[in-house]
């Protein structure tokens, strides 16, 4: 057999099993992009991959988009406080182009979302306005839009045979069975945080330069490229901004490391607000100075993230648009917060009896 005919025969057989590989994914389907499962044992922790599945497939009316300190917003709570239909497609460590892929698929894939809940968080601002997480592999784009082309990138992957094998496994181990609606809830069982982890937590006024990617300019940059054009170009959808309540230490924290830096943060609060003031479709929310939240320690599981009865009480105060931001109270937080951390003591934190 001549050399030619070989790579012809060669050609033709890589050509038949590739199509048999894709034809195998499509009908196993891993991450249940096209038939997706109400309840598994097996979801992917990636959740990268794993999410635009559920945006794509599931049924709602109002959408959560935001970084993990939204991750644990219970739909139920939310639809019945609401009276909405939800899905909270927050992801962990999502920086505001990833947020913009999110709200881009739900947008093309569901004509009738009315209300996207949408957290405006300093970490996903910072950096370049294209910036997307590739810790946990190069973030999958093409599963982001609706272009059937780009499926061929997910039905020939052999990223996509890993993920059937480790389904056979979760299957195989009688793995719990969940829902996309619960798969990345966390902190269950983990004990609240205790004032005197932060005796030695102190303010220090300084004169460190702002980190390289988190100035000011960084962030207005990223919520200029990636949030406000999509509240512009979408008046009768409704978009509920809200800045969610970190621990009072977090804030002292981030002073510590550059007063200016922190500065900035306020700073991006203020022209956030500036943007949107005239837009009908717009409501701005901050709860980052209510210190009955902020200074009990023991709602928070770590050094950011509290647990899901703040989560909850969140919901409340939007039914009831508490916190909602106006040209006053924006000057008036700006104030509070900056006087909170520059006169915080830690026998200030308390724990909820």
């Amino acid at each position: 057999m001549g050399y030619k005919k070989f790579f012809i025969y060669f050609l033709i057989t890589g050509v038949i099993l590739a199509g048999l590989y894709s034809l195998f994914i499509y009908k196993k389907d891993p991450l249940g992009y096209y038939h997706l499962k109400k309840e598994s044992r097996y979801y992917s922790n990636n959740g990268r991959f794993q999410l635009p599945a559920f945006i794509k497939n599931l049924d709602y009316d109002t959408i959560i988009i935001g970084p993990s300190m939204s991750q644990n917003f219970n739909e139920q709570t939310i639809d019945q406080e609401l009276h909405v239909k939800s899905f909270n497609a927050a992801l962990s460590a999502a920086s505001a182009k990833e947020q913009n892929y999110v709200y881009q698929l739900a947008n093309k894939t569901h004509h009738n979302l009315k209300t996207v809940f949408w957290e405006i968080n300093f970490d996903s601002l910072y950096g370049e306005s294209n910036r997307v997480n590739n810790d946990s592999g190069t973030f999958p784009a093409y599963l982001y839009n609706t272009f059937p082309l780009d499926d061929i990138r997910y039905l020939f992957s052999s990223y996509s045979g890993e993920l059937y094998f480790d389904s056979r496994e979760a299957e195989k181990t009688n793995a719990s069975v969940r829902t996309p609606y619960n798969v990345y809830k966390f902190g269950s069982g983990i004990p609240g945080q205790t004032p005197e982890q932060f005796k030695d937590t102190k303010v220090v006024n300084n004169q460190n330069p702002v980190p390289d990617g988190v100035s000011f300019q960084d962030m207005k940059e990223n919520f200029d490229s990636n949030i406000l054009p999509v509240l512009k170009e979408h008046p009768n959808q409704e978009f509920k901004l809200y800045y969610t309540p970190y621990p009072i230490t977090y804030h002292v924290n981030n002073y510590n490391r550059s007063k200016q830096a922190f500065l900035d943060r306020l700073k991006i609060k203020e022209y956030v607000f500036r943007q949107v003031k005239d837009l009908n479709n717009v409501e701005i929310y901050d709860f980052q100075t209510e210190k009955k939240v902020t200074y009990t320690i023991s709602n928070y599981l770590d050094g950011s993230h509290y647990f899901s009865t703040i989560n909850d009480w969140m919901a409340q105060q939007f039914a009831q648009k508490a916190y909602l931001q106006s040209e006053e109270k924006i000057q008036e937080n700006k104030a509070k917060l900056l006087d909170q951390v520059e006169h915080f003591k830690w026998k200030q934190l308390k724990t909820e009896k």
